[in-house]
C-alpha cells in the first residue's frame, strides 16, 4: 500500500501499525476518528497527528516510505478539532465532522447509488457506485501537489502551502487558465486573488491538459495531444516503477518534481529534486520582519538541494 487516508496536525509523526497489504473497498458508513491514531484507510486511510496539538488534517500521503509526506488535504484552511470524525456516509457523502456534530467539510453531494470508496494505489481517494464508475476522486480537486497518472484539466489549480510547517492556503497559484494559458501567479495573501504572474506557457487557446504520466514526464497538450510545453523532462529516465514521484508547488512560489526510490540500490533514501519550474529565474519569498505583506526579489541563490534561500526583508509592498 503506497498510500493512505489520514489525520494529521502539524509535524510530530507518530509510528504506525501494521496493516493489510492490499487495497479494500471502504463500505458506507465507515468512519475514523482522531482518538485512534493506529487506523486509517490504506491504499487503503486513517487518523494521524502531527504537531503540537493545534488541530487534525485530513490527508493523503505516501505510506511504504519514512517521510510520510503529504500528496492531498481536505480542510487545510480549518484544522480539525481533537474528538473529529471524517465518516463515509451511507447516502453517498464523505463527511468531516466536528466532536458536536457540525460538518467542517463534505463532499460531493449526496450520491444515492454510491456504493464504496477506495484509497487507490496511485494516491487518489475515490468514491465509487456498484457498477465502479468514479462519482468523485481527490486527484480532480488537488491542493499543492500531483502525481503520476493525474491530469490537470482547464480552470484547475493548484495553491501552494503557507510554509513548511503550515499547511493552509499560500501565496502562490499555479493554475492552467479557461483561456489554456498555464501559469504560475503571486497570490495576494490574504485575498485569494492573483496579481503578478511570473511563469507563463503562453499557449492562450491551444492549452488543454497538464498531464504527469507514468514515465515522470509532465507536460501541456492541446486538445488532440499535440505536445506545448515540456515541463519536467525527466532527464534521467527514473520511472515510476523504481521511484516514487511527486510534483509540488512549494511555499517559496517554485514548482519542484520529486523524486524518491522504492528501493535503496546504491541512492539514498530521500526527495530529491528532479525538476524545478522555474527552473533559470528562481524567484524568492520577499517578507517583512512583522510577517505582513509578501513581495518578489527576482535574484537568489540555489541552494545544494535545488531549492532556493528565501531572502528576508523589512520593507513592506
Amino acid at each position: 500500500m503506497d498510500f493512505v487516508a489520514v489525520f494529521l496536525v502539524g509535524l510530530l509523526l507518530f509510528h504506525l501499525s501494521a496493516i493489510a497489504q492490499s487495497y479494500q473497498n471502504v463500505s458506507l458508513g465507515s468512519s475514523l476518528t482522531t482518538s485512534d491514531v493506529t487506523t486509517f484507510w490504506p491504499s487503503p486511510s486513517g487518523f494521524q497527528r502531527i504537531g503540537n496539538g493545534s488541530g487534525f488534517l485530513l490527508a493523503i500521503w505516501f505510506n511504504n516510505i519514512t517521510e510520510k509526506t503529504i500528496v492531498w488535504s481536505a480542510n487545510r484552511n480549518s484544522l480539525a478539532p481533537d474528538g473529529s470524525k471524517v465518516q463515509l456516509s451511507t447516502n453517498g457523502r464523505l463527511v468531516l465532522t466536528d466532536p458536536n456534530g457540525r460538518e467542517m467539510w463534505a463532499r460531493p453531494t449526496a450520491i444515492a447509488e454510491l456504493a464504496y470508496g477506495a484509497m487507490l494505489d496511485n494516491g487518489n481517494f475515490v468514491l465509487a457506485t456498484s457498477s465502479s464508475a468514479t462519482a468523485w476522486q481527490s486527484f480532480n480537486k488537488p491542493t499543492d501537489t500531483i502525481l503520476p497518472g493525474q491530469v490537470l484539466n482547464l480552470d484547475s489549480s493548484l495553491v501552494s502551502s503557507f510554509s513548511d510547517t503550515n499547511s493552509s492556503i499560500g501565496r502562490f497559484k499555479f493554475i492552467l487558465q479557461t483561456d489554456g494559458n498555464l501559469v504560475l501567479y503571486k497570490v495576494n495573501y490574504p485575498a485569494v486573488d492573483v496579481t503578478d504572474a511570473y511563469w507563463v506557457t503562453s499557449s492562450v487557446g491551444s492549452g488543454y491538459q497538464v498531464i504527469f504520466n507514468q514515465s515522470g514526464y509532465i507536460f501541456l497538450q492541446d486538445k488532440n495531444g499535440t505536445l506545448l510545453n515540456l515541463i519536467s523532462s525527466n532527464v534521467e529516465n527514473l520511472t515510476s516503477q523504481s521511484m516514487y514521484h511527486r510534483a509540488i508547488l512549494e511555499y517559496d512560489g517554485v514548482f519542484r518534481h520529486y523524486v524518491y526510490p522504492k528501493s535503496s540500490s546504491g541512492r539514498r533514501m530521500e526527495w530529491s529534486t528532479l525538476y524545478n519550474v522555474p527552473e533559470k529565474y528562481p524567484y524568492a519569498i520577499a517578507q517583512d520582519r512583522g510577517g505582513g505583506a509578501l513581495w518578489f526579489h527576482d535574484l537568489c541563490s540555489m541552494g545544494t538541494d535545488r531549492r532556493q534561500d528565501v531572502i528576508v526583508h523589512s520593507d513592506i509592498s
